[in-house]
Formats: structure tokens, sequence, C-alpha cells
């Protein structure tokens, strides 16, 4: 507006430009090295950091209040934020790569290679095109047309329904009630706990993966449902000799099934 859409000639640069112009330098070289060690979310991270810096930049040196005081310095302003927002253009250029060639072409520009991101590419003097908004808000109304084109969402649909077994199946499983004679945590385990529990004929060792829930003292005495006759498996090395039954609640958190005290160790669940 001020400069008749032409990139204006900077003068001196100040610590906020020098600053700016560090950044420019230094935040394509960090997403390059993201990118080429496949990390693409850390470097889209730093690619966002350059655009914070430009806006914190542009903020901190009011080329609205400069326009009048100190034009020129104002143009130094408007040059180096120039620069930056061509070094979006190509650093952006592989997450919103539309997006990206729209801002190039506001500059009369096009995408440079990741060598021209680092450093001021565009020439003063050099006539701009008239800018346009990147992205069109979309409002509630057209999403609500759109999920009505649609049809039915996902909440609407009926749910799959279970695959459903036989008595026979069911009869198969023996669940027995087994009371927790010991408990101790499983090295390098922050999960799993080594219970050795009573199931009125015989003694067995199973491992249970609920540290995280009930420390080994909260555990030994209570009563609890065992499935009694599945094949043994070794979890972390420690061979298990059944499985403890537990309802899994809200995050994550865990609730045996408990049967009262008299209830006596072996008796089975039908």
């Amino acid at each position: 507006k001020h400069f008749e859409g032409v990139i204006p000639a900077p003068g001196a640069f100040n610590e906020l430009d020098k600053a700016q112009l560090e950044a420019l330098r230094r935040q394509p070289e960090k997403a390059a090295e993201k990118y080429e060690a496949y990390r693409f979310k850390e470097a889209l991270a730093e690619s966002i950091n350059l655009a914070r810096a430009g806006n914190k930049y542009f903020n901190d040196s009011e080329p609205w209040k400069s326009v009048k005081t100190d034009k020129e310095q104002c143009g130094t302003t408007l040059y180096v934020c120039v620069q930056t927002i061509y070094a979006l253009a190509t650093i952006l250029s592989p997450v919103v790569p539309e997006a990206a060639k729209k801002m190039a072409e506001m500059l009369d520009a096009e995408i440079g290679t990741w060598e021209d991101a680092g450093t001021p590419r565009l020439k003063a003097g050099r006539r701009t095109n008239k800018p346009s908004l990147l992205f069109t808000k979309i409002e509630d109304e057209a999403i609500e047309k759109e999920i009505a084109r649609l049809g039915k969402t996902d909440a609407d649909k009926p749910k799959p329904e279970e695959e459903r077994i036989g008595i026979d199946e069911f009869a198969r499983v023996k669940i027995r009630i087994a009371e927790i004679l010991s408990a101790e945590p499983i090295k390098k385990s922050d999960k799993l706990l080594k219970l050795r529990v009573d199931l009125g004929d015989e003694t067995r060792q199973i491992v249970a993966g609920v540290a995280k829930q009930f420390s080994p003292e909260e555990l030994v005495g209570k009563k609890v449902a065992v499935v009694a006759n599945l094949k043994p498996a070794k979890l972390m090395g420690v061979e298990s000799q059944g499985m403890i039954l537990a309802a899994e609640g809200a995050k994550n958190s865990l609730a045996l099934l408990e049967v009262p005290k008299d209830v006596p160790n072996g008796a089975k669940i039908r």
C-alpha cells in the first residue's frame, strides 16, 4: 500500500532485523535436517517456528507506526517480512503445496530450492501481486450441509453385532475362585506382578498385568476369579498358569472380579 506494491530497498538493519534474518537462515536448515531424518512432525514444527518468529518480528517492529515516522525503517521491516514469506512458501510446500504456491504467486515468484529459503532472494524493486486469503473459513452452515449430503454419520450407523458362541464353547472355559497368597513385582516390568494363588486342591503361579492399579500388599488375601484351564504361557520369562479376570473402567482403571471370603477356594463359576 505505502510502497505501491513494490518490495522496498532495505536500510541499515537494527537488532530486530538481524534476529529475524538469523531465524530466516537457521529454521530452513533445521527443518531440512528433520525431513532428511524422516521426522516429519518435527520438520513441520521447525517451519511453524519461522512463521511464529516472523509474526513476532512484524508486531515488535510496528511498521504501521514507522511508516509515519521513519519510512526507511518501515521499508526495511517489509523487506525482511517479504523474504520470510518467501522462505515459508518454500519450506511449507511439502505439507501444504497449494497454499505455498499461492504465497509464492502473491510475491510474483515460484517456489525455490531449499537453499533459496535461507537467504533473502527477492530483490528490492520487484513488484508483487495483489494479496488474497490463503484459506477460506468453513462456516457451520456449510459443514451441516455437507453432513446432510453425505447422509448418516458414523454415530448413526448400527454397531456390528458381536460374534456369539454356543453353550458348548463357553463350557470349555473353566473359571474358578482362587485366593491370592502372595504377590511380587517382576524385574524390568512396571505392569506385571507374579502371584501365587490357592485353587483349593492346588496352588499356581499366575502373571497378572495389574501392577499399575494394585500394590502387592493390596492383593494378598483377595478372592478372585481365575481362568483355570488356559495353557501355560511365559510373560517376561515368568510362567503363568492361568489368568485373573478383571473389568476395565475409565482411564485404564481395573477392578478385580472378587467374591465374598466365605466362598471356598476352587469353587467353580457356572
